[in-house]
């Protein structure tokens, strides 16, 4: 895991993110799984459910707070700086709909400049997609019933532990999935001193030499970000110069999604 340091200006929780990466899910047992919980936990009650029960209310926010992260596809993702461009626009966004007051993010405030969509944290699969579509966003960068890798991204105050929040997405995939170089334990990967760069499993989903193949799907981010990336390009196993040139148009068009809209 790679926690990373985010401006003091922003609210508390906003802060910090912590990025992990898992590899070699099992679609079926894993991905999917994962995703028929998510889908259960929303459907739980709320405060304004006139017939639940306290209880069962919070045994559903419980359960919402142990899957609060943005679940990423990293195969629609092209480098770290790719996920901490939209990071930075997440967390201007909800620092405007940020109540001090209620220590809450207030939802639904796009129209005035604020969150789009309920969490900071689907705010950042809302900032990755170029459209304006939350549903779409989802739909195109987190996680799908075919996904082999994961990356979770976590937003936590300053002073949060960074032990606590990688168990808490380990407990949400598996242990054995976590992806670290081979030379570093689980308690490493757990310091928060930890120099661990997630920009090498991001691209190859494992900690590896750099002329491995990148598991970035260039067709999909393609058609996704209007690329008008040769046919000729695409067909080819690996063309780094490429990925440099159309890595920097994806950044871009990511940090001036708030500037086109």
């Amino acid at each position: 895991m790679e926690s990373i340091s985010l401006p003091s200006a922003l609210p508390e929780p906003l802060q910090r993110v912590h990025l992990a990466h898992f590899s070699n899910l099992d679609p079926e047992t894993q991905s999917s799984a994962i995703i028929r919980r998510i889908i259960s936990a929303s459907q739980g009650p709320t405060t304004t459910s006139t017939s639940a029960s306290s209880q069962s209310v919070a045994e559903a926010d419980a359960e919402r707070a142990k899957l609060d992260f943005a679940f990423l596809d990293p195969t629609r993702l092209c480098s770290k700086q790719h996920v901490l461009s939209a990071v930075m626009q997440a967390a201007v966004v909800c620092a405007r709909s940020w109540d001090a007051d209620r220590q809450v993010f207030r939802e639904g405030e796009g129209s005035s400049g604020g969150m789009k969509s309920k969490t900071p944290h689907s705010e950042v699969i809302y900032m990755l997609n170029p459209g304006n579509n939350v549903g779409e966003s989802l739909k195109r960068f987190g996680l799908s019933p075919k996904s082999t890798s994961l990356l979770l991204v976590k937003f936590s105050s300053a002073e949060a532990d960074p032990h606590t929040i990688l168990q808490s997405m380990i407990d949400v995939v598996s242990e054995k999935n976590l992806t670290i170089p081979a030379s570093t334990s689980i308690e490493s990967a757990e310091d928060e001193n930890s120099t661990v760069d997630i920009d090498q499993a991001i691209r190859y989903g494992h900690f590896g030499p750099a002329q491995a193949k990148t598991v970035t799907d260039w067709k999909e981010l393609n058609k996704i970000y209007k690329l008008q990336i040769p046919s000729t390009l695409l067909n080819e196993d690996d063309q780094p110069g490429r990925q440099e040139e159309y890595e920097e148009i994806i950044c871009t068009s990511v940090a001036m999604k708030l500037v086109a809209a």
